[in-house]
């Protein structure tokens, strides 16, 4: 019996270990060079329109500002759709980012 609880013990360890060594975060510097505060900005892996919550948390992001912050990379992701919400209304989408490539992503009005 304690044997029997031994190893399932083991065995649901290893499983979350295993899960656990697949799942990563990225850093990404957003640095602001568009016209106005960055209200919001969010995140999917490339072609999931399954967007994560506010990487900015509701502190926005004033112009001429950078702010660090982290990708959820399940399996070591590199590729990202981002969607910036502006503090006037408008908002932007960026597909297919590479952050493994470059980690600073910077919003301008072009």
């Amino acid at each position: 019996m304690i044997r029997m609880f031994a190893v399932l013990v083991l065995s649901a360890l290893s499983t979350v270990a295993h899960a656990q060594a697949w799942h990563f975060t990225r850093s990404l510097n957003l640095v602001n060079s568009s016209h106005a505060t960055v209200a919001a900005f969010f995140a999917a892996r490339a072609g999931d329109d399954r967007w994560q919550a506010d990487l900015l948390g509701g502190r926005g992001l004033r112009t001429n500002f950078y702010a660090q912050l982290d990708l959820d990379a399940p399996a070591g992701a590199c590729r990202y759709d981002f969607k910036a919400v502006f503090s006037d209304g408008t908002s932007t989408v960026r597909r297919n980012v590479d952050v493994c490539t470059s980690q600073t992503y910077t919003l301008t009005d072009r």
